[in-house]
């Protein structure tokens, strides 16, 4: 039986941070790995980007989903960790998918944790550093991010012959291109695995990949900045 993970320590010192490059042309596992290395511990991921078009990441709830913004508990603009997972999770391996990012409890398998931690991607202010948790920096682009819609565009719902329905009309709220966010993933396993949470980022990297909605009119298009990980 495989020990269980202990519980992962606040964000502090990591042994042999290396920065990467994530190609989404590249096929197979990623190998950075030391060969006979089976010391077991937490892999960590810190990935930057930025919003190259308006990013349109609502919170999914109520009649007002379009024109509403996730926030955090600052009222900030995040993306969820769950929404980075199952984005991440529809573009890996279907072979190896459910092993890594889990499985419901109606799937073949059964219910299965996913190995892949996820934290939400927190914005980023002036400073080019994420906001820290809990603390809420006095910054002119954290007040302009708070406001209920920082961006709003209009759109005409269409029906199905392509005209415009009546009373379609409504507003999409969203995050200007130019804003940036982090946000971290965590794997437990030995120190040749580094490769299998590098392997589920690649994504991020392709020119097609897309956070949020109405990807297919532009929104949600976003630019790696840095991509680090360590092994502690």
């Amino acid at each position: 039986e495989a020990p269980e993970a202990p519980h992962p320590r606040p964000l502090g010192p990591i042994s042999s941070v290396s920065s990467v490059r994530l190609d989404p042309q590249q096929r197979g596992a990623i190998d950075m790995s030391e060969a006979g290395n089976t010391e077991t511990g937490w892999h960590l991921a810190r990935i930057s980007f930025e919003s190259a078009s308006p990013l349109s990441c609502g919170a999914g709830e109520g009649i007002d989903a379009d024109n509403s913004i996730a926030r955090d508990a600052n009222g900030l603009p995040m993306v969820p960790g769950s929404t980075l997972q199952g984005l991440l999770r529809s573009e890996f391996d279907p072979a190896r998918r459910e092993e890594v990012f889990g499985a419901e409890a109606n799937s073949a398998r059964g219910k299965l944790a996913g190995r892949l931690i996820f934290s939400n991607a927190a914005v980023h202010f002036s400073s080019n550093s994420a906001v820290p948790s809990g603390v809420l920096p006095d910054d002119p682009l954290l007040e302009r991010l708070r406001v209920l819609s920082p961006l709003v565009r209009d759109h005409v719902r269409l029906d199905h012959r392509h005209g415009a329905e009546k009373a379609g009309k409504f507003d999409r709220a969203a995050v200007p291109a130019g804003t940036r966010f982090s946000f971290e993933i965590l794997l437990w396993g030995t120190a040749t695995e580094t490769s299998l949470m590098l392997e589920a980022l690649r994504p991020l990297a392709a020119p097609w990949f897309r956070i949020g909605g109405s990807g297919r009119k532009g929104y949600g298009k976003i630019r790696v900045l840095a991509v680090s990980s360590g092994f502690f």
